[in-house]
């Protein structure tokens, strides 16, 4: 889909397995960090979905959770030059997502 992020999430139905929020910091790009796009996102993860982001901070990790998500820490892993980030998972424990580890 290419179009304004906001207004895709705003008005579609299409419901998601995965969504890597990857948006410009939130200095830079305010509106996708808003607790409005993340209810949205809610909406639209299906019943077992996944949501990553670079982004740890308290505020996001905040909205993420008070919009329905369970919210994890990734830590850095040297051996896979995974950078840290936020795990938020919809109806499942993150040891239930853990199979999904590639």
């Amino acid at each position: 889909m290419i179009n304004d992020a906001k207004e895709i999430v705003k008005n579609t139905n299409k419901k998601f397995d995965i969504i890597y929020q990857d948006a410009f910091s939130v200095k830079k790009n305010p509106q996708l960090w808003e607790i409005e796009f993340f209810k949205n996102l809610y909406r639209l993860s299906k019943e077992n979905a996944i949501l990553t982001t670079y982004s740890q901070a308290k505020g996001i990790r905040k909205i993420l959770k008070d919009v329905g998500f369970s919210i994890f820490e990734h830590n850095f892993d040297i051996k896979s030059s995974i950078r840290p980030g936020t795990i938020a998972l919809k109806n499942h424990t993150l040891e239930s997502a853990l199979c999904l580890q590639v």
